[in-house]
């Protein structure tokens, strides 16, 4: 076994080389030639990324890893050059995946000297089993085990989510002054529901007063009335008092898209309701909603 040392900066250039070996005894035999292709870099690659920060929900599982490699600006590599390493550890520092375990770059590109990439994995593949908040230390190596400073991702799994589906804009329909007081039904579709994931949730509800408001958004007038919101056993609930209101929940940790206002009646549901003789115009006003996960 022998070892080369590069010494004639010259003729050894950064870059690729092919180098031919040949053994010749004391008496002139020589044996046969050996081929070796030597890589001479000037500097470490160097790994760095655009997004440090990365959320994965369980009904998601992929973590796709973005990164960028280069050298020095000049030096051109492939990706069978290089090999990704990490290791994954918790919120207390414990490492939740063995430290230095590499895989080839997934992305695959030719002769570049500077490469975007993503590498591709599964929670599972990670080690991580529980919703919290964990850090990727990640880094490449070179064929010539150079390798780059370590990049820190940090990465929020949530096992158990529910996400609130709805439009920006609901409208009720239009009607005429009269002096008695009535129930005005919704205009259109209204899309409200839930994505769960692994959880049960609530979601209640209150609502600001109706204003009818100039071109510079200084009111006019309040309306007479408000919304409300009407249960499936037809209770009536005021959509502006202190208290919020509940609008639907699901009691089961299961995953789930729960289309709340498919289940209401023409004549439940959130709705307007009129006094006497209100003012002619168009009134806005504002739905909060509060969604909480229960298990």
């Amino acid at each position: 076994m022998f070892s080369l040392d590069v010494i004639n900066k010259e003729k050894f250039t950064v870059g690729k080389h092919r180098i031919n070996v040949q053994a010749v005894d004391a008496n002139g035999l020589s044996s046969n030639i050996l081929d070796y292709d030597v890589t001479i870099t000037s500097a470490n690659p160097v790994l760095s990324t655009s997004n440090p920060n990365l959320t994965i929900t369980k009904s998601t599982e992929a973590v796709n890893i973005p990164a960028t490699v280069t050298y020095d600006g000049v030096y051109k590599f492939s990706n069978n050059d290089l090999t990704w390493h990490m290791k994954v550890t918790d919120e207390l520092g414990n490492t939740v995946y063995k430290d230095d375990v590499s895989s080839a770059i997934h992305d695959e590109f030719t002769e570049v000297i500077k490469q975007d990439f993503v590498q591709p994995f599964s929670i599972g593949d990670l080690g991580i089993t529980e919703s919290g908040k964990y850090k990727i230390i990640a880094y490449v190596e070179d064929n010539s085990k150079l390798s780059s400073k370590p990049v820190t991702y940090n990465l929020t799994y949530i096992s158990k989510s529910s996400t609130l589906v709805y439009d920006k804009d609901y409208s009720f329909q239009d009607v005429n002054s009269s002096n008695e007081s009535k129930i005005v039904n919704r205009s259109g579709k209204w899309k409200l529901g839930v994505n769960s994931v692994d959880t049960g949730w609530t979601l209640t509800a209150r609502a600001s007063q109706l204003n009818n408001t100039d071109v510079n958004g200084h009111i006019i007038n309040t309306l007479n009335g408000n919304m409300i919101f009407v249960d499936q056993s037809n209770v009536v609930h005021d959509l502006s008092s202190d208290s919020p209101t509940l609008i639907g929940y699901q009691n089961d940790q299961t995953t789930n898209d729960f289309d709340i206002s498919s289940h209401w009646k023409p004549n439940q549901g959130i709705l307007l309701k009129l006094q006497p003789n209100p003012l002619k115009g168009k009134y806005t006003g504002t739905i909060s909603w509060t969604l909480k996960n229960t298990l």
